[in-house]
């Protein structure tokens, strides 16, 4: 599944550039379970790292599965 949800990524960072999007909000379980792997949370980076390089702020909210 990390190979769609990297392309997933790659295409909401080129959506956020081509329209001009200010703000992305993530709302609820980032993450599906508590204590994520180190390569779930390096993906995450990378996704909010692109986002913020086309031009997002980035917005989230945590759910029942993600940790403090």
């Amino acid at each position: 599944m990390e190979a769609d949800q990297r392309a997933f990524l790659a295409w909401l960072a080129d959506e956020v550039r081509t329209r001009g999007v200010g703000l992305v909000i993530v709302a609820g379980d980032v993450f599906d379970r508590t204590q994520p792997g180190e390569d779930a949370i390096a993906l995450l980076d990378g996704g909010i790292d692109a986002l913020r390089a086309a031009g997002a702020e980035i917005v989230m909210i945590s759910g029942n599965h993600d940790s403090a």
